[in-house]
């Protein structure tokens, strides 16, 4: 019986694993396209430039921190409500 409790831990433990290192990608992906349209963004007004800038650097940082930090929940959330909020801005 415990050898199927450790076998389960350890599943989701790399699913866990997996989460993390997707959303770590995903973000970073998303930091590096705010990089590469900045200066575009730049030349029609520097605040959309200056907002690019700051997405991308609150992203990487996210990804930085995620290995250390990602059990806390509220890490998490900010994370994810900062990354949907570029979203939500992005479709209005």
């Amino acid at each position: 019986m415990s050898g199927v409790v450790l076998k389960a831990k350890s599943v989701g433990g790399a699913r866990t694993r997996l989460a993390v290192y997707s959303a770590e990608a995903l973000s970073m992906l998303a930091a590096l396209l705010h990089l590469w349209v900045m200066p575009e963004h730049f030349e029609e007004w520097w605040g959309y430039g200056l907002f690019f800038l700051a997405a991308a650097a609150f992203q990487a940082a996210y990804t930085m921190l995620m290995p250390r930090l990602f059990k806390r929940q509220s890490f998490l959330i900010a994370g994810a409500a900062g990354n949907l909020g570029i979203i939500a801005l992005y479709l209005v």
